[in-house]
């Protein structure tokens, strides 16, 4: 049932109307009050390191969106090729009606 996600849940908490994606009435004030805190590095970054970390930009792409990119540059690469390269990801069954084609010509 798990695997189906047809299994429901026990409890559901109830969240707050105004912002429930930043409720936290559900967990204890012993956690909700403490100071956040970083974790220290285990040795120190050198410079090259911190300088990848500076120049690191971080943005979510949904798979979809990556997929459709994707996409979207192999077929722009695909069709700027010089002519007489062929397309090593053409599937056998073009190549054959291509040569179908020939041979009736």
């Amino acid at each position: 049932m798990l695997e189906l996600c047809k299994l429901e849940a026990p409890f559901l908490p109830a969240l707050s109307a105004e912002n429930p994606t930043l409720d936290v009435s559900n967990f204890d004030q012993k956690y909700t009050l403490e100071a956040p805190v970083l974790s220290p590095l285990r040795r120190p970054l050198s410079a090259e390191a911190e300088g990848q970390f500076e120049a690191l930009s971080l943005a979510y792409i949904s798979p979809e969106t990556r997929d459709s990119m994707r996409h979207s540059l192999q077929s722009i690469a695909s069709s700027v090729r010089p002519s007489g390269t062929r397309d090593s990801r053409l599937s056998t069954q073009s190549r054959d009606s291509t040569s179908s084609n020939d041979s009736r010509r």
